[in-house]
Formats: structure tokens, C-alpha cells, sequence
């Protein structure tokens, strides 16, 4: 399982490890690519996946960020309408049980009765 050197620093060099090879994780993809090929698997895979990866990062993260750029892809409503949080209820007045606290910490010392 490939790991990385997680460093934020843009100025410092990535290295991933792919037991027992180690070099800087910008090759991660091509490093994967021949074991794929050494494997026999099909290069257009590999090849595909890089291209739709770079084509994603440039959308997402470049054209954004550019003068006049934009976000081209959304995340659809329905997936917000599934996981993002829903609105608490401002009249909302929980159960007694359900509030935090109702223990007499320090109320009663372990002498007294």
C-alpha cells in the first residue's frame, strides 16, 4: 500500500514509499502505472485514470482560482438534501434525560450523609 510524507510546505519535496522504492510523489501515478503493466494488466486503464484525474484537479482547483474562473462542477441538491445537516429546530427543548449535567458534583462531601 502506497503511503505519503503528508507536508504542507509547497517548498519541500513529497516522497512516497511503495515498499521498498521511495521517490518524490509526483511519480506515485507512473510508479503505479508499471507495476500495473509488470502485473499484465492493460495500460489505457492507467493511462485514463491519470487524464480524468488531471482533468478533475484542473476543474476543481486551477480554473476556480484564476481571473474570471469559475466552479464548473456542483455537487448535485440531492446529495446535499441526503447528507448535509438539517436546521435545528429554534423552539427545540430537549427531555430532561437527554440534557447534559443533572449530577450534584461537589455537592456532597464523602463524610457527610
Amino acid at each position: 500500500m502506497p503511503t505519503q510524507n503528508v507536508n504542507l510546505n509547497r517548498r519541500k519535496k513529497q516522497y512516497c514509499s511503495y515498499h521498498p522504492l521511495y521517490f518524490q510523489a509526483p511519480y506515485l501515478p507512473w510508479v503505479l502505472l508499471a507495476f500495473s503493466v509488470l502485473l499484465g494488466n492493460a495500460i489505457w486503464v492507467d493511462l485514463v485514470g491519470m487524464a480524468v484525474g488531471h482533468t478533475y484537479y484542473f476543474v476543481e482547483d486551477v480554473f476556480p482560482n484564476q481571473r474570471g474562473g469559475f466552479r464548473l462542477l456542483n455537487t448535485p441538491q440531492v446529495l446535499k438534501a441526503l447528507f448535509d445537516a438539517h436546521p435545528q429546530d429554534p423552539d427545540y427543548t430537549p427531555l430532561p434525560e437527554d440534557r447534559p449535567g443533572g449530577f450534584e458534583w461537589g455537592e456532597r462531601r464523602l463524610n457527610q450523609q
